[in-house]
């Protein structure tokens, strides 16, 4: 049972950030083509919600982070 404080599951789920491929794209500078391949490969993580694919906050960042340490 979630507290009635809204402390519980729920509240943390609204709180995620969730980018549309267009929007990942822009942040990491590349084409939306390129974010796409890069989902299918694995190398991004990503949510489907229906049909519509997001990326997850937290997981573009992951992401980024893992590129600096390789440059």
């Amino acid at each position: 049972m979630v507290p009635a404080s809204g402390h519980g599951r729920d509240s943390a789920v609204a709180n995620v950030k969730l980018y549309t491929i267009q929007q990942a794209a822009e942040l990491l500078g590349v084409p939306v083509n390129g974010v796409y391949k890069m989902v299918a490969r694995g190398e991004l993580p990503s949510v489907k919600l229906g049909r519509r694919v997001r990326i997850p906050h937290c997981d573009l960042q992951v992401f980024i982070d893992a590129l600096r340490n390789i440059e």
